[in-house]
């Protein structure tokens, strides 16, 4: 070996190592950063009112899913979310006609972080009103879902998942959409 080529061995060998330690470092903050994020547990409610159907819609990119039927007679949904503070959730409610339209969403704002908080802590506990015929719209990204349809009027399910385990409680074959 020449000298020159000795030298260019040793130049690639530290910036291995650089790029090594940036890499490590890197990675390191985005533990901890996702290691400190807090949940928010927040209440969900929305009143019936003069709907005879509805059309509901849920998203939440990482946790637990878990839907059921309410005792409540005039609430079409009803329960408790908890997401990562980072994230804001977006609530909506329209009458169109005789048919509510309620749609609940989470809204990454950290979209590009490697590091979530644990699917396991951040759960959607969600009853819907049983007596009232619904188009349901279920999409989770990342987590496990527990879906009771038993005692609810579905008229048309569609479910969006990527990762996760999905137990279904009900006699209807739901249109299951799994993103690669």
């Amino acid at each position: 070996m020449n000298a020159t080529t000795m030298h260019r061995t040793t130049t690639h060998r530290s910036l291995l190592i650089v790029a090594a330690v940036v890499v490590l470092a890197l990675g390191a903050g985005l533990w901890f950063r996702g290691a400190n994020a807090q949940l928010v547990h927040e209440p969900v409610s929305q009143p019936l009112g003069a709907a005879v159907s509805a059309d509901v819609a849920i998203a939440l990119n990482i946790g637990q899913l878990r839907i059921g039927a309410l005792s409540q007679p005039n609430t079409l949904i009803a329960g408790e979310i908890a997401y990562q503070d980072r994230s804001t959730m977006a609530h909506g409610f329209v009458m169109r006609g005789d048919t509510a339209a309620f749609t609940l969403r989470e809204q990454d704002s950290q979209a590009n972080s490697l590091i979530k908080h644990s699917a396991d802590a951040a759960v959607w506990d969600l009853q819907l009103n049983p007596a009232t015929p619904m188009r349901l719209t279920l999409v989770s990204d990342v987590g496990n879902s527990a879906i009771d349809l038993a005692q609810l009027h579905v008229t048309d399910l569609d479910l969006k998942t990527s990762v996760g385990n999905i137990t279904f409680q009900h006699g209807i074959t739901p249109h299951v959409e799994a993103n690669a």
